[in-house]
């Protein structure tokens, strides 16, 4: 891909996303929403508590699936490949951090989970990862 294409992708888009709740449908947090974010470009997400903003951006990385519309992050569908969006992304779902009623292994192994690894990938990652930092006399 040569770069002028490169720099034209778009890296967010959304057409017509729309998320409600309730029992009905009656609450709408995101109303047909449509966006597009080209890869370098900085984007600031603003607006008032209440606007939809986080609603959004969960959408955008698999944690909410919308009601209607469709959206795409880094060229991957967010209902239908979700794990590639994380890929791609390395987004960190709330909360951003360790659980502390949680050892170091299973911190590691929910986090490995939500990216859809393996069990043998992941197990053998996670020794590497607590080796790595010296934390391997700490695993449990």
């Amino acid at each position: 891909m040569d770069a002028e294409k490169e720099k034209n992708e778009d890296i967010i888009e959304t057409i017509d996303l729309t998320k409600r709740f309730g029992k009905k449908n009656e609450i709408t947090a995101v109303d047909s929403l449509n966006l597009c974010v080209k890869k370098g470009e900085v984007f600031g997400f603003v607006g008032p508590n209440g606007a939809g903003k986080t609603t959004t951006m969960k959408m955008l990385i698999g944690l909410l699936e919308p009601s209607g519309g469709s959206g795409k992050v880094a060229g991957f569908d967010i209902v239908r490949e979700v794990i590639k969006i994380r890929e791609a992304t390395g987004v960190l779902p709330e909360p951003a951090g360790f659980y502390d009623n949680l050892t170091a292994r299973q911190n590691l192994r929910f986090y490995a989970k939500l990216y859809d690894i393996d069990e043998k990938t992941r197990e053998k990652r996670i020794v590497d990862l607590l080796e790595l930092v010296g934390l391997e006399r700490a695993v449990d």
